[in-house]
């Protein structure tokens, strides 16, 4: 599935270390949309479905380039 007018700007490297993959969104500043998005993260994962969505659709298929940690 994809979201028109979204896009994966890149991916950490798996030896970057942390708690595994790490991925964030980006709204605009003073978004209305902040809280409401920070509430359904919070509950997506909680309940595990926020793990299972990463591993379908952000798994290492993406053609998002690896950042450089430098």
């Amino acid at each position: 599935m994809e979201i028109e007018g979204t896009k994966v700007f890149g991916q950490f490297p798996i030896d970057a270390g942390g708690a595994g993959d790490q991925w964030g969104l980006l709204l605009t500043k003073d978004n209305p949309l902040t809280e409401c998005t920070d509430l359904a993260l919070a509950n997506l994962a909680t309940s595990g479905e926020l793990a299972a969505i990463t591993d379908e659709w952000m798994g290492q298929w993406t053609e998002a380039p690896t950042l450089s940690k430098d």
